[in-house]
């Protein structure tokens, strides 16, 4: 079976929506720009769109090195979804560069020599927080990345080939060691980031928060297309294959994510609030005012508690309209959940124009990604081989 005999007629109209969206959004983007005339706003707005899209891209890579481990009958069915969104990442990569190299001093406070010259924190941290660092660690970062999405996909496609089920085992053996070293990743990169657009503001929680935060966001990508694909019954992801055991699993995965995702936002703000210091509560003064406080409540009520309550019924699982309608809120709510931590910082005041600009943007890269996303789903076909799924059906029975 072809490539294009697999596609569902959805996804390929994802990917044409996506072009169309980028276009628009990147004309947004623009004029907004234009109008503006703000050159910190356009930066802050450009990188809110790209890291918007990057944690799904690394979201996906993560839960393929956990589906590589695992062979579940869950992730069997959405596999490839997982490495097309890792696949993305070489692209994120190359439009990260502009960022670090024209707008790191709108950005950045580090980036800035007349700002690190007057803080203490930030001249004791310029060793290594300065460009070349962070382009060298970036560098690494997405080296591991690029390095284990391209030998991982070329191995299952060998297997799917040849049948030979030991480039199964050299992938579990891969992947059990890029887990451990996906985490520390991610969380260096959260840190360089994300976390010092803050002066002064630390978090030791920050990096699993945001590593449990891109898994949800992936899975609840996954979760949305795999259960609309269910429902329209279209070829791969038929009723024979999507089973309601699967649709659980998936709920299951949705429910784990959010509870921990809250149980990390909670041990964070606990923590600082009991530690009430200076540098510390500079994140929550900043989120806790004017607009953003009545965001962070949403964030709360709509993130964990009206997710958690919809999951914990089985009855969600069971139908594929309701898990997808879950799915797609939880992306929803990760996106407003990113707003909230990221562009406080920038113009905490006035944060209208902002927004707008930022959503231009993101409007623009998500166009953008999902665009690549289903031209990398095209490359090969959606389901492996079949000797891959008795590979399955071998582990799950003597598991």
């Amino acid at each position: 079976m072809t490539t294009q005999e697999t596609m569902p007629p959805g996804l390929s109209r994802l990917g044409k929506i996506g072009g169309i969206l980028a276009v628009l959004g990147s004309l947004a983007f623009i004029a907004g720009a234009a109008l503006t005339r703000d050159e910190k706003m356009f930066w802050q707005a450009y990188f809110f769109g790209w890291m918007i899209w990057t944690t799904y891209g690394m979201g996906c890579f993560g839960l393929m090195l956990l589906q590589t481990v695992v062979r579940s009958k869950w992730g069997y069915s959405v596999m490839r979804l997982f490495e097309a969104g890792a696949k993305t990442l070489p692209i994120l990569f190359v439009l990260f560069l502009p960022i670090l190299f024209l707008g790191a001093k709108s950005i950045y406070p580090w980036a800035d020599p007349a700002i690190v010259a007057h803080n203490a924190v930030l001249d004791h941290r310029k060793g290594m927080m300065n460009v070349p660092w962070v382009f060298i660690r970036t560098l690494i970062y997405f080296g591991f990345w690029m390095f284990y999405t391209s030998v991982l996909t070329r191995l299952s496609k060998l297997q799917d080939e040849t049948g030979n089920m030991d480039y199964a085992q050299q992938r579990v053996n891969m992947a059990a060691f890029g887990m451990v070293i996906h985490i520390l990743v991610v969380t260096f990169a959260a840190t360089d980031w994300v976390m010092s657009l803050e002066a002064e503001w630390y978090s030791t929680i920050f990096g699993a928060w945001f590593v449990i935060g891109q898994t949800m966001s992936a899975m609840g990508l996954v979760a949305f297309i795999g259960s609309r694909g269910y429902a329209a019954d279209r070829a791969p992801w038929t009723r024979q294959l999507i089973t309601e055991e699967v649709r659980k699993d998936w709920g299951n995965m949705l429910l784990m994510l959010t509870m921990v995702w809250a149980y990390f936002s909670l041990s964070q703000w606990l923590i600082i609030w009991n530690g009430n210091l200076p540098q510390e509560i500079i994140f929550y003064v900043h989120r806790f005012q004017g607009f953003w406080l009545y965001v962070g409540a949403f964030i709360v009520i709509f993130q964990f508690f009206v997710p958690f309550l919809s999951l914990l019924s089985g009855k969600t699982k069971r139908y594929p309209g309701l898990l997808s309608g879950v799915a797609l809120w939880l992306m929803f709510m990760r996106f407003t959940d990113l707003t909230w931590h990221i562009l406080p910082i920038f113009h905490p005041a006035n944060p209208g124009p902002m927004i707008l600009l930022a959503f231009a943007a993101a409007l623009a890269f998500g166009g953008f990604w999902f665009a690549m996303f289903v031209y990398f789903l095209r490359q090969s076909p959606l389901l492996p081989a079949e000797q891959f799924v008795n590979g399955y059906r071998e582990v799950n029975t003597h598991a």
